[in-house]
């Protein structure tokens, strides 16, 4: 929030993503995923990815994380790839508080997963 309100937004993006991003490395990990590793029929992918790759498959399709969540993670994904190679365009404002809240949101329900006896 401090990058935002002092309108350093590609940074405050960046802080952003990488606390949704920890955050669902936890829950894949939560799942017995302890690699950022997915094979597909082209061969084997990691980094980003294949993080990716496997929060959709592990997280969203096993319903670990709602079509909302995953919906938010995939436009938060898609605006910070693109907004990298714009000079010039900077995040909206409100864009981020709503991606910050998001995170938020995403560490309260890492919280209460990951504290759950399976």
């Amino acid at each position: 929030i401090q990058n935002i309100e002092a309108n350093r937004r590609y940074p405050a993006a960046e802080e952003v993503f990488r606390s949704v991003e920890s955050c669902l490395t936890a829950l894949l990990y939560n799942e017995g995923i302890t690699r950022i590793e997915y094979k597909d029929w082209t061969g084997t992918l990691t980094g980003r990815l294949a993080h990716q790759s496997l929060v959709r498959e592990y997280l969203f399709r096993q319903g670990i994380i709602s079509n909302e969540e995953y919906q938010k993670y995939l436009n938060l994904v898609n605006d910070l790839h693109h907004e990298g190679y714009q000079p010039g365009k900077v995040f909206d404002k409100q864009g981020l508080i709503n991606y910050a809240e998001f995170a938020e949101n995403l560490i309260i329900k890492v919280r209460t997963t990951i504290s759950r006896p399976k």
